[in-house]
């Protein structure tokens, strides 16, 4: 879903860098009082998407409690502005950061993010086996840089009210009819795999100047580059827009609240992510970015999530919590694991291709 609110402006940037040096200044107080007081709570830093699970009251409350800590969330917009969060003072500030799938290997190599001994997590054994043994969450030296959280699919939604026929492929969003009712996700990784999809090329290797006119093709029809569930829903909701690319778990919810939307996984495939916490190299807090992890995955955090009316949950990795849901909230918008076999997922790219992808998506949408 790589899950929420995803854009990298200049100005939100600066911003986050700014928020960033300040809260790192409020970290070293916090430190300076534990020297002098046993009974003043750590502050726990993590660094993830606005609104995205880990910073609900049942997450951060009982956390706080459970381990006399303040957890503190430094938010960012875009994969690659979390990347940038960590080279540029985030290393031994932050504690636990939340990456997708198709960033961990960058964050590895660049020595931003730090090994994880799997054994000390208890509810490790939970997780669905294919998410246990993801290859592109391992390092060069077989150890293991991040623990899967949360999966889901990045596929094709409409409003069924405005529009009567069924649609099931990628070419709805290159369809002119819908010019100026079009949504597409701010994402490289995103935009250069459907693009793909679209064209009937390899997702993974596509010929770049192909997916270039397409892309540029579609930004004559599309209204808006959404960057989080907020941008989509009031558009959606306004009718501002009719379709487009859009998360599961933001789907589920809309779904769950009466909206006339249609989730559906186009006939050239859909796109599939996995979002994994990791820990930050020299984390201030790793012992208690272990239990962070822990809680993360845990059956208790994980069902509760899922079932929260309010959030906007993909699917959860917690084989045994799945098993435990609601029938009624389980079976109401189902995402069917086996699906991970079949979904053209967003993992790790060379840094080179990343490079490329991310410059041609830059150039697309600044093209005029």
């Amino acid at each position: 879903m790589f899950k929420m609110g995803k854009h990298s402006s200049g100005f939100l940037a600066i911003v986050a860098i700014l928020g960033l040096g300040l809260l790192f200044t409020g970290c070293g107080t916090a430190g300076k009082q534990d020297q002098t007081s046993s009974q003043a709570p750590k502050t726990f830093v993590v660094a993830n998407w606005k609104g995205y699970g880990s910073d609900q009251s049942y997450a951060v409350q009982t956390f706080e409690k459970k381990y006399n800590v303040k957890v503190v969330h430094q938010y960012f917009n875009s994969e690659e502005e979390l990347l940038n969060m960590l080279r540029t003072g985030g290393v031994g500030k932050i504690d636990v950061v939340l990456p997708n799938l198709a960033y961990v290997q960058p964050a590895v190599k660049e020595g931003l993010i730090q090994p994880i001994d799997t054994s000390k997590l208890t509810n490790f054994q939970y997780l669905y086996k294919k998410l246990q043994n993801l290859p592109d969450v391992k390092g060069k030296d077989g150890q293991t840089y991040a623990v899967p959280w949360v999966w889901g699919t990045t596929s094709l939604a409409y409003n069924n009210k405005i529009i009567a026929n069924k649609l099931d492929s990628w070419a709805a969003l290159w369809d002119p009819q819908y010019k100026g009712k079009i949504a597409f996700f701010d994402d490289p990784t995103t935009a250069i795999m459907t693009a793909a999809l679209y064209l009937g090329e390899d997702p993974y290797n596509p010929d770049l100047s192909k997916v270039k006119q397409a892309l540029l093709q579609q930004k004559k029809l599309v209204k808006t580059y959404w960057s989080s569930a907020d941008d989509w829903t009031k558009l959606f909701t306004s009718n501002e827009i009719v379709v487009g690319n859009a998360w599961f778990g933001l789907s589920r919810l809309q779904i769950s609240n009466g909206d006339p939307l249609t989730y559906v996984y186009p006939k050239e495939g859909a796109i599939g992510w996995v979002d994994n916490w990791a820990i930050v190299s020299n984390s201030p807090n790793k012992d208690l970015a272990y239990k962070w992890i822990d809680f993360m995955i845990s059956e208790e955090f994980q069902k509760q999530y899922y079932e929260d009316p309010k959030a906007e949950a993909p699917a959860i990795a917690n084989e045994k919590a799945v098993n435990d849901l609601d029938p009624k909230i389980k079976n109401a918008m189902p995402i069917d694991p086996k699906m991970l076999d079949s979904l053209v997922m967003q993992g790790n790219l060379p840094t080179d291709t990343l490079k490329k992808w991310t410059a041609l998506w830059e150039e697309v949408k600044a093209s005029s």
